[in-house]
């Protein structure tokens, strides 16, 4: 998408979003994986779920050979739930695996807040450069990314219930 021509405000919007990005590499590399125990051996050593395999070709396709609008639909469907998720996964990590520490909960803290511009700033974009009467593509658009990002949840889900099953017998 940053090749297309989405105007000062998209690049600007394109721009943010990398350097948001970049902050949660930092904070999962500083704190998350490590407060768990999880080396960087252990994150690299292994190809991703096909659910987060089919997430990134997803968006790689969306945001590549679409449209703007509707890659811009899908980077907003993904935002615009991210701050309230983000509180939801600290709350758990704190309840229930007794995560206590900022380095550990930095990744999900940055995004509880960043996101909230991001999320606002891509309703904006949509808003000024779409007509709400013929925007279906978008909105289908939303609707397969936000179903990639949901699918790759549930095969993080399966993955781990089926290693609970083989540990079992």
């Amino acid at each position: 998408m940053h090749a297309r021509d989405i105007g000062a405000d998209g690049a600007k919007l394109f721009y943010d979003a990398l350097v948001a990005a970049i902050d949660v590499i930092d904070a999962v590399d500083d704190g998350f994986a490590a407060a768990l125990g999880v080396g960087e051996d252990d994150i690299t050593c292994c190809p991703a779920l096909p659910g987060t395999q089919t997430v990134v070709s997803t968006f790689r396709e969306i945001c590549g050979d679409r449209p703007v609008a509707e890659a811009v639909a899908a980077l907003y469907a993904y935002e615009a739930q991210v701050p309230e998720v983000s509180s939801t996964k600290i709350d758990g990590l704190r309840k229930f695996y007794g995560v206590n520490k900022p380095a550990a909960l930095a990744y999900f803290a940055i995004h509880e807040e960043a996101d909230k511009a991001h999320r606002e700033a891509w309703r904006t974009w949509l808003n000024e450069h779409t007509e709400a009467s013929s925007n279906d593509e978008a909105v289908a658009t939303a609707k397969e990314a936000l179903a990639a990002l949901w699918g790759a949840l549930d095969a993080v889900y399966h993955t781990r219930l089926a290693a609970k099953r083989a540990g079992a017998s």
